[in-house]
């Protein structure tokens, strides 16, 4: 399985049991925050899956750069 965030999703995170067609969504895959603000597919690797299933309040952003915010 893969899982993919994306903003139009409701949610954002989505799983599928192989990778989508890079040829049908030529221009619609990336790897940023900014990429998935702008409507793209975004992949997780497994250390950002591990990372948001240890942390399921984390933000897309955290989650995307593996990071949460220093306590106060």
């Amino acid at each position: 399985m893969i899982t993919y965030i994306r903003k139009s999703i409701k949610g954002y995170y989505i799983e599928f049991p192989e990778e989508i067609d890079a040829t049908y969504w030529e221009g619609k895959i990336g790897s940023t925050y900014k990429d998935f603000e702008d409507g793209k597919w975004v992949p997780l690797s497994d250390e950002q899956l591990t990372f948001h299933t240890e942390h399921p309040e984390a933000s897309v952003s955290q989650v995307l750069s593996m990071t949460l915010p220093e306590p106060y």
